[in-house]
């Protein structure tokens, strides 16, 4: 059996990945953040509740697998 945070990464990639992919066919469009704002909510999101300097609601598998590509891949303009 997967871990839940296997689980919730996997969840956060299909959600991305069905959502670039509904977005580019009717929309033309790519969602993308700068990769630094994606390491700063994904460290938030992996701080203990008393040290998160705003309250963040995701869990951080969820918002690894929404923000891994932009982690990994540098967009090229």
């Amino acid at each position: 059996m997967f871990a839940n945070f296997t689980l919730l990464v996997f969840t956060g990639g299909a959600i991305r990945f069905g959502a670039n992919h509904i977005l580019y066919r009717r929309f033309g469009v790519v969602l993308s953040a700068p990769q630094f704002l994606a390491g700063v909510l994904v460290l938030v999101s992996a701080m203990p509740d008393f040290l998160q300097p705003f309250r963040f609601p995701l869990p951080t598998g969820l918002t690894l697998g929404l923000f891994l590509p932009d982690l990994l891949l540098a967009r090229q303009r």
